[in-house]
């Protein structure tokens, strides 16, 4: 089943970006009170590419954090060359524009393979400010790789994305139940027997 054809279009990249990674990990949430103790939650981090239709040149990387506990913990960040090259010269980072997506990557999949050279962490700081820090683990301390700011989504940006995993959730549900009819229909022309086994008793 498409679920492009069926018009579930994601918010995500519906402004022509391309998604370069998508996966749960287990994120550490630090809470804006220092009285609170830190969660984990589960929690997707999506990472979008932009790039020049002509050239393919990449000119945006774009990430968004969500979790399934709490529909309305929608946190974004977005770099350009030239915001990168910013966090590049004040973190002292040694690799290209280019690179960066490939270096997020690798930590999220080690750090989500349980891993335990890389840690990653999310600090709420305030409303308006958090931050995801990316550590490595060496043999006798914990050395920053790399932290990004993030924001707030826009409230209409969350509904929409809201609205996109109820309609998608609603078409997976959809597509089963067909698949299950179209089976039934196939073992009662097959084999009536296993069917009559299949059915619950009464």
């Amino acid at each position: 089943m498409s679920f492009v054809q069926e018009g579930l279009l994601d918010p995500s990249t519906q402004d022509g970006g391309k998604v370069f990674f998508d996966k749960e990990i287990p994120l550490e949430i630090k809470p804006e009170s220092e009285e609170e103790e830190n969660e984990v939650f589960l929690t997707r981090v999506k990472i979008i590419l932009h790039e020049n239709e002509s050239t393919g040149q990449l000119e945006n990387v774009h990430l968004e954090l969500t979790t399934d506990v709490d529909l309305f913990f929608f946190y974004e960040a977005s770099y350009n060359e030239e915001s990168y090259n910013v966090l590049k010269e004040n973190q002292r980072l040694e690799i290209t524009f280019d690179q960066f997506p490939e270096l997020m990557k690798e930590v999220l999949e080690q750090y989500a393979s349980n891993s335990d050279e890389y840690f990653v962490t999310f600090d709420r700081k305030s409303d308006d400010c958090c931050s995801m820090l990316f550590q490595q683990r060496l043999r006798f301390k914990c050395v920053d790789i790399f932290e990004l700011e993030f924001s707030p989504a826009s409230n209409d940006y969350v509904h929409d994305q809201i609205q996109y995993r109820f309609n998608l959730a609603r078409a997976e549900v959809k597509s089963a139940r067909t698949e299950l009819s179209d089976l039934y229909a196939l073992l009662k022309i097959k084999n009536p027997n296993v069917l009559k086994q299949m059915r619950p008793r009464k």
